[in-house]
């Protein structure tokens, strides 16, 4: 923190602004430094008054608050998921412009998942914002204009941890600026993990700080083997078919494993406290309101969908009024997760977790003859339900808030924007939550039992993000399959434990069902862990696209070696940035230690599986109409129904998103000059750009006309705006 009041005094002798980024975080450290941030470094500066503090995050945090700043998640952005901002800075009297104009501090968690896209469309914003004059000029704290906007930028990312979900680079190698402005410090503790009294224990988990290093590293240490055999002892026979409601969350690398998962918890939920519902999404043509499409063509979009939001959804559990099974306090309500951004303000965010305490319409209502359908579209009238913060949920509160406390989730509309057309899907926006992918629990610590599955790993940092999720080593169990050359090993433990082999790898079959297990019979014979390997074979191999292979225990551990090569050394860069620092000294220059630049020009971040994957011609319109037959379209909103089977997620077989972020196939556009021939003659545009073009002089004077190495990028227009041949022809000059 001393260090951080030194660079921010030097800022403030010279005016400018504080761009920092903190690295190595692997705890709850972030969050004590932002409180410690504004009430001791910024707070000094202005004593609390004025200052606008805007944080990246869904969490709360009472230090910044207590410090007299005002919190804002990301939705004050306003950027959609094609990176579309409905802010417009024209409009100076609309409130998110003005929360944008009046922010003086932003903090960003978890930088090691912005891509580059996301980082110009931010960027953008900053600096588009920043061109507007200021308004009581001398009471705010802004900092001097640069190439980040009027703000001072602190940034936290762990490149040991997760990067970009979305085939896209980190932003830290796309733009150049971000090495040569930002200043780069190193938080060393580890906050997750709390200290203990007792000596065995302490030294237990020094021991698992040491296995978590070689896990990010990459090096399958005997350490690492250990652990790895001991946590697949304690999650020995356990799956989905035998887990606790409450007492674990299960961690997987894709979708369909956590999709399976939860599917074997809610159908034993459903039967066991007697009510389930399914809700299937509905999909209807672009610019309508009812013209639904139905039955192979409302299956043929299901199969391109790249939401977080899935196309079955499953409600299982009992509700808030009913009576609690035996020995429980509580009933059973569901566990679920949001998956899109409801009432920012009052926490139901994208990613908050709470309990479906109710959901509609009833049973009653659907009823068909005798029977009860336990499906319904989602478009049918009093499809909805009831979702209670966690907080709430486990607190003493006698009286609940709505729209605080919880909130009624009805279906929204959603572009489909994978699918030709561009239809919209009409979906709950909520996911069970007894089962996420890895990607979902980066930022969370889960303080009950972790089951983690290691089958199925395809990008950088996932086990670490895995095991770095508990607060104590002995809440992480491993499920599924073992790594290939650990199979002999795991079995040996299991019998020393005094386990049926056998059953425990049928047990861990059952997980993913990539694998059928052909069991020995046996019983506590020694050479039942014999020759393991031989016992296993693919289930569907002949309907994959890419062959299924049962890896190792280093290739888990480094599924890129390029991308890990890379950020080894970006992060031997920034330690020898933080140590600089603590020697007063300046920062070294961005280069490895052989002198060659920190970032190649290959495209290192993809993924073996994105490699594979070939590229989308960049002529294929998604807007160009699709025809569809009379039989595929109805108005009638009860005949909407397709069959494509009981599948949440999409029916990509080998996808490797984790649904954090859309996904889809990788486009790679061709470079074209500039076309302006779409423009209207309004008072502020925004247009797509696909490379860097400098500012041209004869811009409109008075024009925030900002070309950047963006998506977008914004400018002005009026009556005395170029024409549009003018700009056309100015363009290809430049």
């Amino acid at each position: 923190m001393a260090r951080v009041q030194r660079d921010r005094g030097s800022a403030d002798r010279q005016c400018s602004a504080t761009p920092l980024i903190f690295a190595s975080i692997r705890g709850h450290g972030q969050e004590l430094l932002a409180g410690d941030l504004v009430s001791l470094v910024l707070c000094e500066r202005v004593q609390c008054r004025g200052l606008r503090t805007y944080r990246h995050s869904c969490c709360q945090n009472t230090r910044l608050e207590n410090a007299g700043a005002r919190l804002y998640s990301p939705s004050f952005f306003a950027l959609s998921v094609e990176l579309e901002s409905k802010i417009d800075p024209s409009k100076p009297e609309d409130e998110k412009t003005q929360r944008l104009r009046k922010m003086t501090v932003l903090f960003m968690d978890e930088g090691s998942m912005i891509d580059d896209s996301t980082w110009w469309a931010v960027k953008d914003q900053l600096t588009t914002v920043a061109e507007a004059p200021l308004q009581e000029q001398g009471r705010q704290p802004h900092p001097s204009k640069d190439e980040f906007g009027r703000v001072h930028l602190v940034l936290a990312c762990d490149y040991k941890q997760l990067p970009p979900a979305t085939s896209r680079p980190p932003f830290i190698a796309a733009d150049d600026a971000v090495i040569q402005k930002f200043r780069f410090r190193v938080l060393r503790e580890n906050r997750r993990i709390a200290c203990s009294s007792d000596p065995s224990k302490q030294r237990q988990l020094e021991e698992f700080h040491t296995t978590l290093e070689d896990i990010a590293f990459g090096r399958a240490s005997t350490a690492v083997r250990a652990f790895c055999v001991q946590s697949y002892v304690r999650g020995a026979g356990k799956n989905q078919s035998n887990v606790g409601f409450e007492e674990s969350t299960a961690c997987f690398t894709k979708r369909r494993y956590r999709d399976g998962w939860n599917r074997g918890v809610q159908e034993r939920s459903g039967k066991q406290h007697g009510r389930s519902l399914r809700v299937k999404a509905a999909f209807a043509t672009k610019g309508t309101e009812a013209q639904w499409i139905r039955d192979a063509a409302a299956d043929a979009i299901r199969r391109t969908v790249r939401s977080q939001c899935l196309v079955n959804v499953r409600l299982a559990g009992q509700w808030l009024g009913d009576p609690p099974h035996a020995g429980a306090s509580k009933p059973h309500c569901m566990r679920a997760m949001l998956v899109a951004n409801i009432d920012v303000p009052h926490g139901f965010a994208n990613g908050a977790t709470g309990r479906i305490v109710a959901w509609g319409p009833e049973p009653e209502a659907i009823a068909t003859g005798r029977a009860k359908r336990r499906t319904v579209l989602a478009n049918v009238p009093g499809v909805y339900a009831r979702f209670y913060h966690e907080a709430a949920w486990t607190s003493q509160k006698k009286h609940l808030l709505p729209e605080v406390d919880f909130i009624d989730i009805e279906p929204r509309r959603e572009t489909v924007a994978t699918a030709r057309g561009k239809p919209t899907m009409l979906q709950l926006t909520v996911q069970p939550a007894y089962a996420l992918t890895i990607h979902k629990v980066q930022s969370l610590t889960i303080k009950i039992d972790v089951h983690g599955c290691l089958e199925g790993v395809f990008a950088l940092g996932q086990v670490y993000v895995l095991a770095s999720r508990v607060t104590d080593p002995e809440n992480f169990h491993l499920v599924g399959l073992p790594p290939e050359d650990l199979l002999e090993a795991v079995a040996r433990a299991w019998q020393e434990a005094g386990l049926d082999v056998d059953e425990c790898f049928l047990a861990a079959a059952a997980v993913t069902k990539e694998w059928e297990y052909t069991p020995t019979r046996l019983g506590r014979d020694p050479r039942v862990c014999e020759n393991v390997r031989a016992r296993f074979a693919p289930t569907h191999e002949e309907e994959r696209k890419v062959p299924l292979k049962l890896h190792t225990l280093q290739q888990i551990l480094n599924p890129q070696p390029k991308a890990a090569e890379v950020f080894r050394h970006v992060l031997q860069w920034i330690d020898s940035c933080d140590r600089a620092s603590q020697m007063k000294q300046p920062a070294p220059p961005p280069k490895r230690v052989d002198g060659t630049a920190l970032f190649p020009d290959s495209e290192w971040w993809l993924t073996e599986l994105e490699r594979r994957r070939p590229p989308v011609d960049a002529d294929i319109n998604m807007d160009d109409e699709v025809a569809y037959d009379d039989d595929d379209l109805t108005r009638d909103a009860a005949n909407a129904w397709w069959h494509g089977g009981d599948s949440e997620s999409s029916g990509e077989t080998d996808e490797d998103s984790d649904a954090s972020l859309p996904a889809g196939p990788r486009v790679r556009p061709p470079r074209q000059a500039l076309h302006f021939a779409a423009l209207q003659e309004s008072e502020f545009c925004r247009v797509s750009l696909t490379f860097l073009v400098p500012l041209h002089p004869a811009a409109p004077r008075g024009a925030t006309f900002q070309i950047l190495r963006s998506r977008r990028t914004s400018f002005a227009t009026g009556p005395q705006a170029p024409s549009i041949e003018r700009w056309n022809r100015l363009s290809m000059q430049a």
